[in-house]
């Protein structure tokens, strides 16, 4: 993934381009194009198209979504009174405008995204000239804050040293500006769910291989962290995995959990 930014960002700071599009396969695509959507530092759009049909079949979608995404790049809807693109990274799939950080695959046939997340995410159309309906007020491209030139040089991780965890710089960039495939982090989900494991004690050891905070996380991820899911509302958890993600905080690894009354994320308690 890193060797990929590198490349796109590289093309497209070196060259006079209306637009990008990606082809990448169904899967997903709708990360690699997040992902782009939040590093590249662009003014014009960036569009993801996947194939669901294969090629030679009657209506194939793989070449409609094509049309359909360089339509939408040609025809300037995304502009905003700068000229600058003011919607962000897109999927473009069976005519409808998917934003980056919303849209999901749902089922193995064309057609089969939908808009997660419960606030929109389709915000347009390109059946005939592309309309837009809704314009995401989400950071993306040149109004991202996680372009490669605003990553910073190197930041401060964590590793096991003779048994203690230390302090590490890890550098995230080098010379010329490209991003590391080392300087990137593990981050763990751990999920609540109501027919799973509901006893982590395991866990609490530090000692199974997939434990937060196991002892062999710290020497192959110096940047690491874990996220906990829990259940809506309220993110509750599991009383083991709560304690899990506590043994997880004392060993130095940054634990978030889900709260939907706080619209975010915020500390596991005894960090």
């Amino acid at each position: 993934m890193a060797r990929l930014t590198n490349i796109v960002a590289q093309t497209m700071a070196g060259g006079d381009y209306a637009g990008a599009i990606w082809l990448e396969g169904s899967p997903t695509n709708e990360e690699t194009i997040y992902w782009l959507s939040l590093l590249i530092d662009t003014p014009v759009p960036l569009v993801g198209n996947s194939s669901q049909s294969g090629h030679g079949t009657l209506a194939n979608d793989g070449d409609h979504n094509l049309v359909q995404s360089v339509n939408y790049i040609t025809s300037g809807v995304w502009r905003n009174a700068e000229g600058k693109d003011r919607v962000g990274g897109v999927m473009i799939q069976n005519g409808q405008i998917f934003t980056a950080r919303d849209v999901h695959k749902a089922d193995a046939r064309p057609g089969g995204y939908i808009a997660h997340g419960g606030h929109g995410g389709i915000i347009g159309n390109t059946v005939w000239d592309p309309v837009l309906s809704f314009i995401p007020t989400s950071s993306a491209t040149h109004r991202s804050e996680l372009t490669l030139g605003a990553l910073p040089q190197s930041v401060t991780g964590y590793q096991r040293v003779d048994g203690a965890i230390v302090p590490v710089e890890v550098a995230v960039k080098d010379d010329e500006g490209n991003l590391l495939a080392a300087a990137l982090p593990k981050v763990t989900i751990a999920r609540y769910v109501n027919y799973g494991a509901d006893d982590f004690a395991t866990a609490t050891t530090a000692r199974s291989r997939s434990s937060p905070g196991s002892r062999r996380t710290w020497p192959t991820s110096r940047s690491a962290g874990l996220v906990a899911e829990g259940s809506s509302p309220y993110g509750a958890m599991h009383e083991s995995m709560r304690l899990a993600m506590q043994r997880a905080v004392m060993h130095g690894m940054p634990v978030d959990r889900g709260e939907p009354r706080q619209r975010g994320l915020r500390p596991v308690d005894g960090e």
